[in-house]
């Protein structure tokens, strides 16, 4: 009870703490009315009448948004008390466990012949608010981060959302951050946060703004890294815009082993040779991936259900496949690779064995997982990293995901998972799956995924010139109000309406943009909405919205409008002229 009355008090603003005193007061004072006289008691009466209520009512909002973090947040404990193994946010192999039995396996400092990547990366953290460690799935990025979060001073509460959809959530409420310590947001496999609905660089313009140093942590790997960096367009830009939020403080570690961590490797682990990085010797990454190769020719329906876990994941699905899912893409994907073989029950058990079998160091093809209490699996993540890479021993047939799994996935998908999967078809240059994943999504009644998903149809669309469709996407996002997609869709809506010639509609779409003051979509309006002027030769009112977006001090729109506001004067354009 007294830790709940703490959480309570630490987010009293000044004139609700005095509140909250007041009327404690005035109860106390009413027992000891006897003592003190009846003068008192009538003002602790007037004092829990009128406040009493407020304080109540106060207090039901807390107990809610405390119980929605608490299903948000998976950790939100001082680092000290959180096992980095047992709480699954470091691969627990028990080839590192040999020898350290009972205890945490001994960390191998990071570092090669130049650099000390632990000393960087400790700095940064002390430095900068948004740090990203990346490299392949073996590089070891998880303990490193770990370790340098652990060696943070004051000791920081580790946060760690319960998915990523619970991200933005925790966002738009505020992160529960701690005063007293500096708070590190730990988000492993950032593309996975950054493929959300509704995710935005805007979203964390209030982290840390609370007086409280919040330092968010992200580890990905380079392939997921140059994949979203390669978004075109609109779709991709979210994207791009939060990875350049880490741009200067992003950390690349090696999958090579220098010969510094060979030799304190081996002084930690004396019965071990490493040839391999530490992270993929651990995790014996060559020899699962050495065997999901083979399978080709020697267990195919194994390969079918490693397959069918693979495309699932890469078609944009965070969460782990179901049993009953698992099944049914596995018949897809044997008959994409073995036509000629038939899927059966027997077999698919005989495969998912084979393919959860695990090697001496607990890893395995198909990993056993579990998510908000749903049961399924997950594909080892290596293989992934692997088959993105398209290295030169990659089977060409699995350079992209089928067409047929692209129709399960977008089946099975809810509205939310929609939404990620449009994304991750559109990065993966599948069109027709993009547009269908986007339109369930924006079909959907959800009030956030919705207007994102109909701004995104209707770039994808706009981009493909079916512009009647565009223009109905466009509409139904800006139609929903929605703070973030609204201006934007009324930004986008403006341009297509623009180069159709459809001026004074263009100009409304413009103007309803400008007037949301949203941060990009406001200046970005302002400046086509100039363009648009000029063209018409309304000049003063083009040099107004020209200098609107020059005063918006936005980092595309004013550079662009002042180039254009330079135009018009040098010019000599006047109205009429």
């Amino acid at each position: 009870m007294r830790g709940m009355l703490l959480e309570y008090l630490k987010r009293l603003g000044w004139l609700d703490g005095l509140t909250a005193v007041l009327v404690i007061a005035g109860v106390v004072l009413a027992a000891l009315k006897s003592v003190l006289g009846g003068s008192v008691l009538i003002v602790a009466a007037l004092v829990v009448t009128q406040l009493a209520p407020r304080v109540l009512e106060w207090v039901r909002k807390q107990r809610e948004q405390i119980e929605e973090e608490a299903k948000l947040l998976r950790i939100r404990r001082p680092i000290s008390e959180v096992d980095p193994f047992e709480e699954g946010l470091v691969f627990q192999s028990a080839l590192a466990q040999r020898g350290h039995e009972g205890r945490e396996p001994p960390y191998v400092h990071r570092r090669d012949y130049d650099r000390d990547y632990d000393s960087i990366l400790r700095e940064a953290l002390e430095t900068e608010q948004f740090v990203l460690v990346r490299g392949v799935s073996t590089a070891g990025k998880s303990r490193t981060a770990f370790e340098a979060a652990r060696s943070m001073r004051p000791e920081p509460t580790l946060l760690v959302p319960e998915s990523p959809g619970a991200l933005l959530k925790l966002l738009d409420l505020g992160l529960p951050v701690d005063r007293s310590r500096p708070s590190v947001l730990w988000l492993d496999d950032l593309d996975l946060y950054l493929e959300q609905s509704g995710m935005s660089r805007t979203l964390c313009d209030d982290l840390g703004k609370n007086g409280s140093r919040v330092v968010v942590l992200a580890t990905m790997t380079g392939t997921a890294r140059d994949r979203l960096r390669r978004g075109e367009g609109q779709i991709g830009k979210s994207a791009r815009e939060m990875l350049n939020l880490f741009e200067t403080s992003e950390i690349t570690l090696t999958n090579e082993i220098s010969s510094w961590e060979r030799e304190e490797a081996e002084s930690l682990y004396p019965d071990q040779r490493f040839v391999a990085g530490i992270g993929e010797h651990f995790a014996a990454a060559r020899e699962l991936l050495d065997e999901f190769k083979d399978a080709f020719e020697v267990h195919r329906h194994g390969f079918a259900v490693v397959v069918a876990a693979l495309d699932w994941r890469r078609a944009g699905m965070s969460r782990p496949i179901t049993e009953a899912e698992l099944r049914e893409l596995y018949a897809l994907c044997l008959e994409s690779f073995f036509p000629l073989l038939a899927a059966n029950d027997e077999d698919y058990r005989d495969g998912v064995a084979w393919a959860r079998h695990p090697l001496d160091i607990r890893a395995a093809l198909l990993m056993s997982a579990t998510e908000e209490g749903v049961e399924g699996f997950e594909i080892f993540d290596y293989v992934r990293d692997w088959s993105d890479a398209t290295g030169g021993d990659f089977h060409p047939r699995l350079r992209a995901v089928p067409p047929p799994t692209w129709r399960f996935v977008v089946n099975r998908a809810g509205y939310e998972e929609a939404f990620v999967v449009g994304s991750a078809a559109y990065l993966r240059e599948n069109l027709d799956a993009a547009e269908d994943a986007l339109a369930k999504a924006a079909n959907s009644d959800d009030p956030e995924v919705a207007p994102s998903a109909a701004f995104n149809l209707g770039v994808l669309l706009a981009e493909q010139g079916e512009h009647e469709r565009a223009e109905q996407a466009f509409q139904q996002a800006v139609d929903s109000g929605h703070p973030e997609a609204a201006p934007m869709a009324a930004n986008n809506l403006g341009f297509l309406l623009a180069e159709q010639g459809e001026h004074e509609r263009a100009e409304q779409a413009y103007q309803r943009a400008i007037d949301s003051v949203h941060t990009d979509g406001a200046p970005m309006a302002a400046f086509n909405l100039g363009v648009l002027l000029a063209e018409q030769g309304e000049y003063d009112r083009a040099k107004e919205a020209y200098q609107q977006a020059v005063d918006s001090g936005h980092p595309e729109a004013a550079p662009m409008a002042e180039l254009g506001l330079r135009r018009l004067y040098s010019s000599g354009s006047e109205e009429g002229g």
